[in-house]
């Protein structure tokens, strides 16, 4: 899974398991491109093993924000 962080935003995305995680340029290029603001693009990029899932099968945003958190820290 790929993380890309701004501030308090996250944004995961899966990567299919034959493919490489992508570097930061890459979203940031497919964003910039759809006309998103400079301002807005992710700082950094943030790969985790696998998306977090809660009890409803739903991707936990608290848990893999606090996992962004701690790899940030590292």
């Amino acid at each position: 899974m790929v993380l890309m962080r701004r501030f308090d935003v996250a944004e995961a995305v899966r990567v299919v398991a034959e493919h490489r995680p992508p570097s930061l340029d890459q979203p940031a290029a497919f964003l910039r491109d759809r006309g998103l603001s400079r301002r807005k693009l992710p700082e950094r990029l943030v790969v985790l093993p696998e998306l977090p899932l809660g009890h409803t099968g739903k991707v936990c945003l608290p848990t893999v924000t606090r996992s962004a958190a701690m790899a940030g820290e590292a």
